[in-house]
């Protein structure tokens, strides 16, 4: 979503701060920038207030993708080679046990 620098001129207040409620609910890292431009040099206090709330859910979610895009990996295995998934006890082999089918012929 592109806003351009100067939204805060372009627009009648009562639409932008439709939009910066709006993009509280589906705003992404590309409006940080136009939203806190708005929060240091809007028009209005109500506009620069609006705009700092939406900044602060914006920054939050950008966050919460940054941390959702990172990738988990165990820093060292302790299995074998190629071993994807272990067993957290051991155990007795029920292989047979849980291949068995519960209908008998």
């Amino acid at each position: 979503m592109k806003w351009k620098a100067n939204v805060s001129e372009s627009f009648d207040e009562p639409f932008v701060l439709a939009g910066l409620k709006l993009l509280e609910h589906v705003g992404d890292q590309e409006a940080i920038i136009t939203v806190a431009s708005i929060g240091k040099n809007g028009n209005s206090h109500a506009l620069r207030q609006s705009a700092r709330n939406c900044l602060a859910y914006l920054e939050i979610r950008r966050d919460e993708l940054a941390v959702s895009r990172t990738l988990l990996r165990a820093s060292n295995s302790n299995g074998q080679d190629g071993e994807l998934l272990r067993a957290a006890a051991p155990t007795e082999s029920l292989f047979d046990e849980l291949l068995r089918s519960s209908h008998l012929p």
